[in-house]
């Protein structure tokens, strides 16, 4: 395997478990009552955090 399919590799398990860790928060907050999972605000809210998060675990810059 060359380095670039092995970089490539560490993204896509950084980018799973930072999706997961979004999804454990927002299910959290739901489970307070601090989010509506049928408020269009609140899933494009969560949707932007998402991102930012993947980019933030992926050493990318916004």
């Amino acid at each position: 395997m060359d380095l670039t399919a092995e970089v490539l590799g560490e993204m896509m398990g950084e980018m799973e478990l930072a999706v997961k860790d979004a999804e454990a928060r927002k299910a959290i907050l739901v489970s307070q009552g601090q989010t509506d999972p049928r408020d269009p605000k609140a899933s494009e809210a969560e949707g932007g955090f998402i991102v930012e998060t993947l980019l933030v675990t992926c050493h990318l810059e916004p």
